[in-house]
């Protein structure tokens, strides 16, 4: 579940700019293509907010509201 929040919060990152408004480009070598190069745009760094805004839901729950979800998601 986690892997899937942190997949859907990070998905559309924006294109990393320079200084002078360019836009650098990192090039990979998928093996998919067999060696052919593949020329992308570099993305932000990761946010990795959400974590916080997780354990901060989680600390306002109460103890019932917990137990509450666990039977939920046992279910």
């Amino acid at each position: 579940m986690l892997a899937a929040l942190h997949f859907n919060f990070n998905l559309q990152r924006e294109d990393k700019v320079n200084q002078d408004n360019s836009v650098p480009l990192k090039v990979s070598y998928p093996k998919f293509k067999n060696g052919e190069a593949t020329v992308r745009n570099r993305k932000i760094e990761q946010n990795f907010d959400y974590v916080e805004e997780l354990f901060q839901f989680y600390l306002g729950l109460s103890k019932q509201q917990l137990e509450d979800a666990i039977k939920e998601l046992r279910i």
